[in-house]
Order: C-alpha cells, then structure tokens, then sequence
C-alpha cells in the first residue's frame, strides 16, 4: 500500500519517514500552542505537514482548540495543542 495517489506528482511519491514528521509536528505544538496546521506548515517548513495533525489527534497526543484565521488561505482552521496527559512526558508545565 502507498501513502499516495497514483495521479500526485512525483515529488510526493518520495519516501518519507512519518514518526518524524509526527515528531516534528509534536515539538512546534509544544513550542507554539495554539498554532493552526497553516502556521505549522511555515513553522517547520514541511508542506503537507497538516496530514500528521489528524494522525496525532487519533493517537490522543493533541486536541484541537478554537478556530483561527489563517491569512495563508482564507479560511479558519483549528489551532492545535498538546494533550493534557502528554505535558509531563514532554516537559512542558501547562497551555493555556
């Protein structure tokens, strides 16, 4: 099974390592609280970084918050934080 369309271009039919990219996603929530997938995306420089995010929020290491504009698109997305049991593990005292 692949991780991409037949149809997408040959730049996404490259290989890549998803725990890093989860891992990567994990520490710019923890460094940025409240960030949107778009803010993500420029935060960490990985276009399509906003595919993890739901992966995460399956595995119940993040919870979506409120919605927010993202001037990128011009839609609302949702920002995006730490799981509350996941803070300790992570070093990481509270969010707000």
């Amino acid at each position: 099974m692949t991780d991409y369309r037949t149809t997408d271009p040959w730049t996404s039919q490259q290989p890549f390592n998803k725990p890093k990219l989860k891992a990567v996603a994990l520490d710019a929530i923890a460094s940025h609280p409240g960030s949107n997938a778009g803010e993500i995306g420029i935060l960490t420089g990985v276009d399509g970084i906003w595919k993890r995010l739901a992966e995460l929020e399956r595995l119940g290491l993040i919870v979506r918050g409120e919605e927010t504009f993202f001037r990128g698109t011009g839609r609302y997305q949702s920002s995006w934080y730490i799981q509350e049991h996941q803070l300790g593990l992570l070093g990481i005292a509270n969010h707000p």
